[in-house]
């Protein structure tokens, strides 16, 4: 059911990305901000599975890409996959910087496979940051999973039973 809300939501993000943002000269990118909410806050098994869903749904919904989304989030599925360990604890923090750089890199791939095109320094700094503040409101708006942990309470702490010394039963 989660997975199935988390299609939703990312097929509606790509759709308002190049549909009505598609027309600003500079915006959030909204499947990273939601992708770098399932890498900070999202479900510690499923980050990997969800970060590249945000890229491949994106792709039949951009009229400008083939398989460069499906691609380009696979790409940060491996850079992610060792780095994960280092995103700072603090969740406003880890959800800025994990936000700025998923954005980033997907830019410098962009660049890379397509040339530069009409892209300039400050329009893509200025896509970073809003790409790293929307991840921010997206993590105060939603909650991850919860997690809990069981702890034994006294009453169910039992002590250990005791031989007689015997090495044969009675």
């Amino acid at each position: 059911m989660r997975l199935l809300l988390w299609i939703v939501l990312v097929v509606c993000a790509a759709v308002l990305q190049h549909s009505r943002l598609a027309g600003w000269p500079v915006a959030p990118d909204l499947p990273i901000a939601l992708a770098a909410w399932a890498v900070v806050v999202g479900d510690p098994q499923a980050w990997m599975w969800r970060v590249w869903l945000a890229g491949a749904l994106r792709d039949p919904l951009d009229p400008g890409s083939l398989w460069f989304h499906a691609g380009a989030h696979l790409v940060l599925v491996l850079v992610l996959l060792p780095l994960r360990r280092w995103i700072p604890s603090l969740q406003p923090v880890a959800l800025l910087v994990t936000a700025g750089v998923m954005s980033a890199l997907v830019q410098a791939l962009d660049i890379l496979i397509g040339g530069r095109g009409g892209w300039q320094w400050w329009t893509g700094a200025l896509q970073v940051a809003l790409t790293a503040v929307m991840a921010l409101l997206l993590g105060l708006l939603m909650s991850g999973p919860k997690r809990t942990a069981t702890v034994e309470s006294e009453d169910q702490i039992e002590a250990p039973e005791r031989s007689d010394g015997s090495a044969t039963p009675t």
